[in-house]
């Protein structure tokens, strides 16, 4: 019987060895490992292992992993997806499911929800009084904002991050623009304001939960340890960003985004033509924070990566006009050249 036992056991050890060598072959030689190594430039080795293979690649995890990511630069892959065919292809549960900090917005929700998402965003950039708005809304910001604290940081001969300055500039920008709200966080002072750091904070825990299993995040949630904790605290600091200005504005004549979402939730939960998942004031969140993603981190990246090319070219020198002529004569001068 004894004999029995050892022999299962060492039968076990080895399989057990075996197996772990052979995954681990397997794992080390396959793209999907060469992204985990690289996860400190993820963007760089994604387009990397891309363009190896053509512009399309579908990453498949262990079996027992249960991941499949198509990842794709094909142009007309992107048409198709996202313009010819683009209601064939749902987010679907699992994405909702890994993106539930969005609620009901625009980035995760899907048919009648994404369409009334739609609708009432085309009808707010579409406003007349939007392109008025934004351009007096930016050109507030850099001169009270992003021209006075790169002057500081400059004269001082600190060091500072500059795509944390443009991210600033854009959350400040958004906040004023969709909430009318300034969350003043571009400042010399550099404040630490919760929700704005949450944008960052809650992108990393987003991109696990794509590439690791299931039930080993949702333990981390379960025990809120890890990114889960982190993702968690994100979503606080949203909610205690949002919710407050939310109630704020109930008590006011609503304008602008708080009106356009709330007609859109009463005209359309009246009849039952959308399934939503909460009262109004969550619909509103979800709505807003949706907006409030959209505004920050594109217009930080573009701004980023229109600099970084410049600071590595010498014989590019970016003038700043704006000590030599008012907004005014600028807006002149732009009508006499078109």
């Amino acid at each position: 019987m004894a004999i029995f036992q050892y022999s299962h056991i060492i039968f076990i050890t080895l399989c057990t060895i075996f197996l772990f060598f052979y995954f681990k072959r397997i794992i080390r030689n396959s793209p999907m490992a060469k992204v985990f190594r690289n996860m400190h430039r993820a963007h760089e080795k994604i387009t990397q292992v891309l363009n190896e293979r053509g512009g399309t690649y579908l990453l498949r995890g262990p079996w027992f992993f249960r991941i499949e990511i198509l990842f794709t630069s094909d142009p007309a892959n992107i048409q198709h997806i996202f313009s010819k065919r683009f209601s064939n292809y749902p987010k679907g549960s699992e994405f909702r499911k890994k993106f539930e900090i969005l609620g009901d917005g625009v980035f995760s929700s899907d048919f009648e929800m994404w369409e009334l998402q739609r609708r009432t965003i085309l009808s707010l950039i579409s406003h007349a009084n939007f392109h008025t708005s934004l351009e007096r809304n930016v050109w507030e910001k850099i001169e009270t904002g992003l021209i006075p604290v790169l002057d500081y940081f400059s004269g001082q001969g600190i060091v500072v991050d500059l795509q944390e300055i443009f991210q600033r500039f854009a959350f400040d920008n958004i906040c004023q623009l969709v909430l009318e709200h300034d969350p003043g966080s571009l400042s010399t002072a550099l404040p630490y304001i919760p929700c704005e750091k949450a944008f960052s904070v809650a992108l990393q825990p987003l991109m696990y939960r794509h590439v690791l299993p299931e039930g080993i995040w949702k333990l981390q949630k379960w025990l809120n340890i890890g990114n889960e904790k982190k993702l968690t605290e994100s979503w606080k600091a949203f909610d205690d960003f949002l919710y407050p200005i939310i109630s704020s504005k109930e008590k006011n004549n609503r304008l602008n985004a708080f009106a356009a979402f709330e007609n859109a939730y009463e005209n359309n939960n009246s009849n039952n033509n959308v399934n939503f998942s909460g009262d109004l004031r969550k619909f509103l969140r979800d709505s807003l924070l949706g907006l409030l993603f959209a505004g920050r981190d594109t217009t930080s990246t573009c701004l980023t990566w229109l600099f970084l090319p410049n600071s590595n070219k010498p014989f590019i020198r970016i003038q700043d006009s704006r000590r030599d002529r008012t907004r005014n004569n600028s807006r002149k001068k732009r009508v006499e050249i078109l």
